[in-house]
């Protein structure tokens, strides 16, 4: 059953919106939580980047209720695209009432990589030194090794001119990304102090984990037309890298604004993300979805790098406003939710694609755009205006600005 509270809040202003998700959020008094100003204070920014200026503002929406595991979350978003938050309610929607979401999880590995010239190595390798490395990073971070399965793995790969080692560690509930090149430093100037070896090329974590750590499947009660017709849009995806790229993309357009939302690193999982899409013979789709005795099952297994500590999660009010709101209280919980959203976006994208297309859905949404751009005499004429621009687009199935400057000039508006 859905929050009352969250429910339909497209039908109210902003102002009202607001009011609701502050009930919401202050509904149980041991999670009081205050609604971040629109205007951050220049401390935080000037704490998060150099040279800081001001704030570019990205609009924060939210799809509330979506049960994943038997757990209820909302989505917060942090995105200028018209159409994707729409497409994403209407979708979770369409699951609360007719699908099931479930997921499973992996260890939260990061790799670093401490490279080497091999023509300077001569006869040293670092895996010799394991023992003294291991002894050496328990002294030197403690506090990692006080953690749960607090792992150090480090293994060996050869290129025609690399030596490459590769630090493994388990990241817990932070991104890693830091900790990781820290140790690999560390194992590098104690290799070059007291093993005579020589600097290293660089020590620097990686962007890409070679294993998923996140899988996540769904169910849905479906047409047959339309199920098997969504079952032939993946398949052409896997069979074409030219449209598997812009699947990905339709993914990504749920993933990126959570991560950002969250205060995490989109540009790392970007990369991580197309690096695991190209790891096969030719770039392939992220998501798979086939459509048996009425029922379409969606499946998305991906490898995702983030954190809910460390970087922006701990200074940023709006990070922790958006992480309150979507009930996140662990590493765990944001994994699902991020690849949740990508894979029901991901239907969203396929299911108009295979029906009516998206370019009427998309100039439906974009009417209010169009609107506020308009040359207008009076602003109060911006509901005829609307109402006119909706005839037309019902009519001609496309809207411009010229077209809307024209209505604004026939009725003197």
């Amino acid at each position: 059953m859905m929050n009352d509270l969250l429910s339909k809040l497209y039908l109210l202003s902003p102002l009202s919106r607001r009011a609701r998700v502050k009930q919401y959020l202050n509904k149980d008094h041991t999670k009081q939580l205050i609604m971040p100003e629109s205007a951050l204070n220049d401390g935080i920014g000037d704490t998060l980047i150099e040279n800081f200026l001001t704030y570019f503002r990205m609009p924060v929406g939210i799809v509330p209720d979506i049960t994943i595991d038997d757990q209820s979350f909302n989505f917060t978003l942090a995105v200028e695209e018209t159409s994707i938050i729409a497409a994403l309610n209407a979708t979770v929607k369409t699951f609360r009432d007719n699908g099931r979401i479930y997921s499973s999880q992996g260890n939260d590995y990061i790799k670093g990589q401490i490279s080497y010239q091999s023509s300077l190595l001569n006869e040293l390798c670092l895996l010799d030194h394991k023992d003294q490395l291991k002894k050496m990073l328990m002294q030197t971070y403690p506090s990692y090794f006080k953690r749960e399965n607090p792992i150090i793995n480090i293994t060996k790969k050869c290129t025609q001119d690399f030596s490459i080692y590769y630090l493994e560690i388990n990241s817990g509930d932070s991104m890693g990304a830091n900790l990781v090149t820290q140790f690999c430093e560390s194992t590098s100037r104690y290799l070059t102090q007291v093993e005579n070896f020589p600097k290293p090329l660089m020590n620097i974590v990686s962007n890409s984990l070679i294993k998923p750590n996140i899988k996540v499947c769904c169910e849905l009660e479906i047409d047959q037309e339309l199920g098997r017709a969504i079952e032939l849009a993946s398949k052409f995806a896997h069979q074409d890298p030219m449209r598997a790229s812009t699947h990905n993309k339709g993914i990504l357009n749920a993933i990126d604004p959570i991560v950002m939302a969250s205060g995490n690193d989109w540009r790392a999982i970007n990369a991580n993300l197309h690096s695991w899409a190209a790891r096969g013979s030719q770039y392939s789709p992220l998501s798979n979805w086939e459509y048996r005795d009425s029922v379409l099952y969606g499946e998305m297994e991906i490898p995702l790098q983030l954190g809910i500590i460390g970087g922006a999660t701990k200074i940023h009010p709006d990070v922790k406003f958006c992480l309150n709101l979507m009930g996140i209280n662990s590493k765990s919980d944001l994994k699902k939710v991020i690849t949740t959203a990508g894979l029901l976006q991901n239907f969203a994208a396929l299911k108009a694609l295979v029906s009516d297309g998206i370019v009427r859905g998309h100039m439906k949404l974009h009417l209010k755009n169009i609107v506020k751009a308009a040359d207008m005499k009076d602003r109060s004429n911006e509901e005829k205006l609307m109402c006119e621009l909706e005839g037309f687009l019902s009519k001609n199935r496309k809207v411009t600005n010229s077209d809307a400057q024209t209505i604004i000039s026939q009725l003197n508006l």
